[in-house]
């Protein structure tokens, strides 16, 4: 019999699973690759470590990360944030210390790769057509042994359903470095806005509207990547 997938709020308590949950999906995605790559070998555990600290700081900060969870073990992972979310002092501060040691290490590695880490860093802001309010899907990830068992589309119909239940959200934005994802994204309603490449990778940038009028127009690196799609 199929276990039953519940979507719960991640306590500080869940966090170094989830970490490791993050890791683990993420590990062949290309910007995480990237970076893990920047980091070098030796400074992987402290990327770790940065990323668990940072899921504290959010968690911290009432923006809530979300566990898919099966049997008791987190399977799969979210973080979504509403357009009216801040950092809170008080959290980014207590976690502080930690962040000055992790990127102190990491240095002398960023410097090495500074304008690959520059062009990573452009390629992956938001458009600037995007419509005003609406929630960024940070992340979403599945254990490699769990996908294609639903949980991610499960993951993502809480999105949508969290995010529109806010009367004045536009929609839900998110990025990924994996050409592959985008085909699974539009299945549950995303649309590509922009494609833009760096260091050998592409940020496809995409968006999921309330409705027709919050529907972004697309860029030149869209209209590319589907032209030669068709």
């Amino acid at each position: 019999m199929e276990r039953e997938i519940e979507i719960v709020p991640v306590s500080r308590a869940m966090l170094p699973q989830v970490t490791e949950v993050f890791v683990e999906a993420f590990r062949s995605e290309g910007f995480t690759r990237t970076w893990m790559g920047i980091f070098g070998e030796r400074q992987r555990a402290r990327y770790v470590e940065m990323c668990r600290r940072m899921f504290e700081v959010h968690v911290r900060s009432g923006m809530p990360i979300y566990a898919a969870v099966e049997d008791g073990h987190v399977v799969g992972m979210m973080a979504l944030r509403a357009p009216d979310s801040r950092t809170s002092p008080w959290a980014l501060g207590s976690a502080l210390p930690s962040l000055i040691r992790t990127a102190a290490a990491a240095i002398p590695y960023l410097l090495r790769h500074r304008r690959a880490a520059r062009r990573l860093a452009q390629a992956a802001k938001p458009p600037r057509t995007l419509p005003r309010q609406y929630w960024f899907l940070e992340v979403i990830g599945v254990v490699p042994g769990h996908q294609g068992k639903g949980i991610g589309s499960k993951l993502l119909r809480y999105a949508r359903e969290r995010a529109f239940s806010a009367p004045d959200t536009s929609g839900i934005y998110l990025y990924t470095g994996d050409e592959r994802n985008v085909r699974i994204y539009e299945k549950a309603g995303y649309e590509l806005v922009d494609a833009r490449e760096a260091e050998g990778l592409t940020a496809y940038h995409m968006f999921l509207p309330r409705s027709e009028e919050f529907r972004p127009r697309k860029g030149e690196g869209a209209q590319r990547w589907e032209a030669k799609s068709a």
